[in-house]
């Protein structure tokens, strides 16, 4: 199964509601926004192009505006909003987080309609089976429209762990508010939906309650990034709602953690981390000198542990040239097969190097006949290379089937033109 991502807080204490559902979407329209993105060079993971999804506002004081990652985009993007009946405007990244499908981007507060109105966010525990609920968006260009469902289940099988709800959700509607009809409190973030040809309205948002830790940090000045977690856990395919460690490829002076080890809490909190989102948003705000109580052989341990953030996406870098862009990339069991630290991440349609047979994937190997192990290091050796120059470059890729050897070797002589480093503060 797959899931097709669909582009392409205000802590206020609740008050009894009796709004119907017209007024509950009616109220929608006016913290609703309109998203823009525009991607010229795409990081892993994402597409050249253009696309429009949703948001809304979380911070009238700071311009804030929640949505997904990949709405605003994890690459180098040009982002702009736009308010119901208003000119679009632009926007900027504040934060885009590296584990859920979360960003938050800025627009200039005095832009903000004076009529929009601040949204009341459920920051509290997720909201239950059968909760009615609705989606509201843009979706398929029909801006401003609500669909309605219910809460359908809550389940970790796509990586971090979303609320299912039958509420139609459709290409457009990423990135904006799943409502409360009962409360019209914002319960989550339309994400995604299944991609299953005969799936009908199986769809996954995230929760509130994960979103606002974020934005609770960013408002306090602290890092809200998620951890380096080097550890790999076995897929829980069953629904046993347990969080076991398969591998740990951690420093042991910095969190001991073993395989077969049951991670159950941290010590403090009375919520069991049933999944690795649990357990990260537990960790956010709190890398330093925590507790996990975990299981191992039948004894329960308390180990303390110490980690780092995950490096800033905003900060992410990457070196082009010809049309195609290399950069780093992330693998958590790298220590068991180190393969290679600097990959292709796309190559554009059209270019020179999309004349090569070099292809988005690839493992860079060597540059010219010489290993490169860092981006300054690819830049440098190409600076070298006037322009139009060829350069030898070597690449390797996962054998397809892998018959008698794990990877397969290419080399390819490509010409240098339009070297710079790419990033989303600068292109040079």
């Amino acid at each position: 199964m797959s899931l097709c991502l669909l582009v392409p807080l205000s802590l206020v204490p609740g008050r009894a509601y009796a709004d119907t559902t017209e007024d509950i979407f009616g109220r929608a329209v006016f913290y609703t926004v309109q998203i823009k993105t525009a991607v010229p060079v795409p990081f892993e993971g994402e597409e050249q192009g253009a696309w429009s999804g949703a948001g809304f506002l979380v911070d009238r004081q700071r311009g804030w505006i929640m949505t997904n990652a990949h709405v605003a985009s994890r690459s180098p993007s040009t982002v702009e909003v736009g308010f119901k009946d208003r000119d679009f405007i632009d926007a900027q990244k504040v934060y885009v987080d590296p584990y859920l499908d979360l960003a938050i981007i800025a627009i200039d507060p005095s832009l903000i309609p004076p009529a929009s109105v601040m949204p009341e966010l459920d920051c509290g525990d997720l909201p239950r089976v059968g909760h009615p609920v609705g989606a509201f968006g843009h979706p398929w260009g029909l801006n401003f429209t609500g669909t309605r469902g219910i809460i359908s289940g809550i389940t970790s099988r796509f990586l971090q762990e979303d609320l299912q709800t039958d509420a139609p959700i459709n290409e457009g509607n990423s990135g904006g508010p799943l409502i409360s009809l009962q409360h019209g409190k914002i319960v989550g973030i339309n994400s995604a939906t299944l991609a299953e040809k005969n799936a009908q309205n199986v769809n996954f948002v995230l929760p509130m309650k994960y979103a606002c830790k974020v934005l609770e940090l960013l408002r306090a000045g602290k890092n809200p990034s998620p951890p380096e977690l080097p550890v790999q856990f076995i897929k829980d395919v069953d629904e046993r709602r347990e969080l076991r460690v398969v591998n740990s490829f951690l420093d042991p002076e910095k969190l001991s953690l073993k395989a077969g080890d049951l991670i159950l809490s941290i010590e403090g909190s009375d919520e069991k981390l049933e999944n690795e989102t649990r357990l990260v948003h537990a960790l956010r705000g709190h890398l330093e000198n925590f507790i996990l109580v975990v299981k191992r052989g039948g004894n329960t341990l308390w180990v303390k542990g110490s980690l780092e953030p995950k490096p800033y996406i905003l900060e992410r870098k990457g070196v082009y040239f010809s049309g195609i862009l290399f950069g780093h990339f992330y693998y958590r069991d790298r220590k068991v097969m180190p393969i290679g630290e600097i990959i292709v991440h796309s190559v554009q349609k059209g270019s020179i190097g999309n004349l090569s047979t070099i292809e988005k994937g690839d493992i860079l190997d060597g540059v010219d006949g010489h290993d490169v192990r860092t981006l300054e290091d690819l830049y440098g050796r190409l600076g070298r290379f006037k322009n139009q120059e060829k350069v030898t470059v070597r690449l390797k890729r996962f054998a397809d089937p892998p018959v008698d050897s794990i990877f397969e070797y290419i080399e390819q002589a490509v010409k240098v033109e339009d070297l710079r480093w790419v990033s989303q503060g600068k292109r040079s």
